[in-house]
């Protein structure tokens, strides 16, 4: 430190007696003071997508849990199991009238849904929206979902106000259940939901909207491309986030369907714009 303001001093000394003395030899390039300040701003890179953000009915006698968006490590792809030309708003309201007078939701259990046609399908057009906020935990994986992760989102989630639960009437206090008896991750805590609409399972008795054999449905082209960007986009916002699982992986489930079969394509995507995943 006493070097530096030693340097910074001599500099403005030498500065001034060479204009006060025209036949002096210019400064000395090492005499240049580096100043941080007057470099230029590194610019942000340009968002992949566009995510809309529309209003959502929230029922405020929900409980919810807040979060430090640090614990989030994983992405878990979804289907709606619902017709294709649903949309964020219909998808609320269906996860409202799911919850029951002494188990009410908050609101959508997804943070992003995609709006997207099937593969060979025009409509919807497609579109990327925001669900629950980010910094809230979703309600996708599974109540009493829990799975193992690395040793860093444990101690994060371990530390004090990781996860503070409880409604808009009363205060939030550290959540009891973020871990199971054997040191397991609460699901819905470290992850966050992205739901593909549409119903990419076969038809069965309890998923009567789903594909008949032969006719398979994936998602279009369009849709794989902007779920990659998405994941991409969520990967730059919170460097943590490097894991791709699906719904099937955290319970015994039918869902994403055949979206599981493309998410090597959605990490090649990702990976386009320099975003790696597992």
């Amino acid at each position: 430190m006493k070097k530096a303001l030693l340097l910074l001093v001599l500099a403005q000394a030498f500065t001034v007696s060479a204009q006060d003395c025209p036949h002096c030899p210019p400064s000395p390039s090492w005499l240049t003071i580096f100043n941080p300040y007057s470099l230029p701003a590194v610019p942000e890179p340009d968002p992949l997508i566009e995510i809309s953000t529309p209003a959502l009915t929230r029922n405020v006698l929900a409980s919810y849990c807040r979060r430090n968006t640090d614990v989030v490590d994983t992405i878990v792809f979804h289907h709606t199991q619902t017709p294709s030309t649903s949309t964020v708003q219909n998808i609320n309201e269906m996860h409202l009238d799911r919850g029951s007078a002494a188990d009410p939701w908050l609101m959508i259990g997804y943070h992003y849904t995609i709006n997207s046609p099937y593969a060979g399908g025009t409509v919807p057009t497609p579109v990327v929206s925001q669900g629950r906020p980010f910094d809230l935990a979703g309600s996708h994986a599974g109540t009493n979902s829990y799975r193992s992760a690395d040793e860093e989102t444990k101690r994060l989630m371990a530390l004090d106000g990781a996860m503070r639960c409880g409604t808009v009437s009363g205060p939030l206090t550290e959540a009891t259940d973020k871990f199971s008896p054997s040191g397991l991750v609460k699901g819905n805590y470290n992850t966050v939901g992205i739901a593909i609409i549409g119903n990419y399972a076969k038809r069965t008795s309890e998923n009567l909207g789903g594909w008949r054999p032969p006719n398979r449905r994936f998602p279009s082209a369009s849709t794989i491309e902007m779920a990659g960007k998405l994941a991409c986009e969520l990967q730059r916002k919170h460097p943590r986030l490097k894991t791709i699982r699906v719904h099937r992986n955290y319970n015994s489930t039918d869902c994403p369907g055949l979206i599981e079969d493309r998410i090597p394509q959605i990490k090649a995507v990702a990976a386009r714009f320099g975003c790696t995943f597992n």
